[in-house]
């Protein structure tokens, strides 16, 4: 039996880097919002197989290699859960998140693909248990497995509490820009010992939005600003369009618009 799933971008208001881990992360805060619309999502549909696993892509990513693709590795991360292990999948993504640019496409896909498998095997995992296996894959998978559309991140990104924002009346839209940015090149580009320190997000969002473009900012801004200026030309683009607040969403490359409903 086949079963259809939509999965939709995030976006970051504000993302503050505290500092670096004994682990290699890094130490962060920001607020995870699910933009819902119907232009920026991707569509899967999975049906259970005795096959080797198999992924069709389209759009994005048709050429990545289905080893390579964070379903397939999800799919790995259930695998010892399997009541028999010759189980596996197939699946088709319709693809229209772009990659590389720090909307969370991947880790949305990554996300639904565990509650995918979690069902379609009925492996009855709790939804907890789905979240720690998505850590695994990267720091954006539990908020796409989280049950609100909003979230205050803090740690790697992992550790997740209900943040409740009021963005009834507003409308967010999503540029993008024609720069591949990497999480990695985004981090290698800071300079700790350079970032201000701010009050915390959670303070600073509940003042009001118009107030925002002169409190609330992503802490890869400057560094991919300099070296991708045309990221910085699409933020003032969209401020020139109108919008009370716009931001470079993640660690790039598109950015994203606050606007008042007509």
């Amino acid at each position: 039996m086949e079963r259809h799933y939509r999965t939709y971008p995030k976006v970051n208001l504000g993302l503050h880097i505290l500092g670096k881990r004994a682990d290699g992360y890094h130490d962060l805060e920001t607020v995870f919002v699910k933009v819902k619309n119907n232009t920026y999502f991707d569509e899967l549909i999975f049906e259970s197989s005795i096959d080797q696993p198999e992924i069709i892509v389209k759009g994005w990513e048709e050429n990545l290699a289905t080893e390579d693709n964070l379903c397939y590795k999800a799919f790995c991360q259930i695998k010892p859960f399997l009541p028999d292990p010759n189980l596996s999948f197939k699946l088709t993504i319709d693809k229209k998140i772009q990659t590389g640019a720090g909307l969370g496409g991947g880790s949305a896909d990554a996300g639904v693909a565990l509650q995918a498998f979690n069902e379609l095997f009925n492996l009855n995992l709790s939804l907890e248990q789905l979240r720690q296996l998505g850590a695994n894959l990267g720091s954006d998978v539990p908020f796409f497995l989280w049950e609100k559309d909003t979230a205050y991140a803090k740690g790697r990104g992992i550790e997740l509490e209900k943040y409740e924002l009021d963005l009834s009346g507003y409308d967010i839209m999503i540029y993008y820009t024609r720069v591949n940015s990497y999480t990695q090149e985004a981090y290698a580009g800071l300079d700790l010992n350079a970032l201000p320190k701010r009050e915390s997000l959670k303070d600073l969002l509940r003042e009001p939005i118009s107030a925002w473009k002169d409190l609330i900012f992503n802490d890869f801004e400057p560094s991919l600003f300099r070296k991708y200026p045309q990221i910085a030309e699409k933020k003032q683009r969209i401020y020139d369009e109108g919008a009370v607040y716009a931001s470079m969403t993640g660690s790039g490359s598109a950015c994203f618009g606050i606007f008042k409903q007509e």
